[in-house]
């Protein structure tokens, strides 16, 4: 399977998927590419208080679909766009777009940092000296000095 077709069944290969006009992943790759430049471009034509948090989703025959990370965002963008259309028309040179649609997906969350201990070492380092300390003559105390020296680590 050397020129990368699939009439065989067999495996596809890396370049064939990757090619910018194959219906695999290099013509998606060519494709998002298209739409952040149309992205980026369309920014830098607006007005600055249009410069936010969307994107250009998709652009299609007569219809721009911008995807805005709220529905603040989106309104703002739906009461700009005259201003966006003719934007995008000048752009890239197709005076039939005449449409524009508004999606709103949040942006993805990063997961928050951990949180520092609770407890500096030398608290920590104390906490378990002090259970040392108390030993077998009251386990009760010991262990909610081991608990704390845990707890102020950040574990269970």
């Amino acid at each position: 399977m050397a020129n990368g077709s699939n009439s065989d069944k067999g495996p596809i290969s890396m370049r064939h998927l990757l090619a910018p006009r194959s219906p695999g992943i290099g013509g998606l790759l060519q494709k998002a590419r298209a739409l952040e430049s149309l992205s980026e471009r369309l920014r830098d034509a607006l007005p600055e208080t249009l410069r936010g948090n969307w994107a250009v989703g998709r652009l299609d025959g007569k219809t721009l679909v911008l995807v805005a990370e709220s529905p603040a965002w989106a309104t703002r963008l739906r009461y700009s766009r005259m201003v966006i259309l003719q934007a995008t028309r000048e752009i890239t040179g197709i005076n039939e777009i005449t449409e524009l649609k508004i999606r709103i997906t949040p942006p993805t969350r990063k997961r928050p940092a951990p949180k520092p201990p609770l407890l500096g070492p030398q608290a920590i380092q104390s906490l378990r000296q002090a259970a040392r300390g108390v030993g077998s003559d009251n386990p009760r105390l010991r262990e909610a000095l081991e608990r704390l020296a845990r707890h102020g680590e950040g574990k269970p």
